[in-house]
């Protein structure tokens, strides 16, 4: 089961995980690969994602425990990442 708490973060199967964002203005929608550039830094750092995608945007879940390590990877492979 997934559900939002009124924090922002969101619950799976009693998990608290919170949402990377890719936002209005990371890429544009015609660019390919761009979530494949994000997850496959977190497969590579055993970070644990939950992904859903909109027309608008990527939200990769993480772990909310996991949140600094994502940030840490994902920076590392030189994606700009605000907490």
């Amino acid at each position: 089961m997934v559900r939002e708490r009124s924090s922002g973060e969101t619950v799976v199967d009693g998990e608290t995980w919170a949402a990377l964002y890719s936002g209005d203005t990371a890429h544009g929608l015609d660019v390919p690969g761009m979530l494949a550039m994000l997850l496959s830094p977190l497969a590579e750092g055993g970070v644990p994602v939950f992904v859903a995608s909109t027309y608008n945007a990527d939200l990769i879940l993480v772990p909310r425990d996991r949140l600094e390590d994502a940030a840490g990877v994902l920076r590392a492979t030189g994606h700009r990442v605000d907490l």
